[in-house]
């Protein structure tokens, strides 16, 4: 569920900046790195606000008892927002070594 988001983004992050990196591109791996975070908003603010809109309809989906529904209405947007972190967090990781060696 965590990759919902990634749309392939990961495996385009690595190809492209082992490119620019062998060219020595500091530049364009800089620009890559800043595509990937903004392409990654989109997706990201669809699963949260998805969560946030659908969480009643969730809950009822998993046939929560009384007494657990008031904790998993907040924890539903809790995981939507978990699931954006874990795909920013892995493109975070293709990009790392790059940026670190670039600079």
């Amino acid at each position: 569920f965590s990759q919902l988001g990634n749309l392939g983004l990961n495996n385009a992050i690595v190809k492209f900046t082992a490119e620019e990196y062998s060219k020595g591109d500091i530049r364009a791996i800089t620009e890559y790195a800043t595509t990937a975070f903004y392409l990654l908003a989109i997706p990201s603010i669809v699963i949260v606000g998805v969560m946030i809109i659908s969480r009643h309809a969730i809950v009822r989906f998993l046939k929560i008892p009384d007494n657990y529904t008031e904790q998993a209405l907040w924890l539903v947007p809790s995981i939507g927002i978990l699931s954006v972190y874990i795909i920013y967090y892995n493109v975070i990781g293709k990009l790392k070594c790059y940026l670190i060696f670039a600079v």
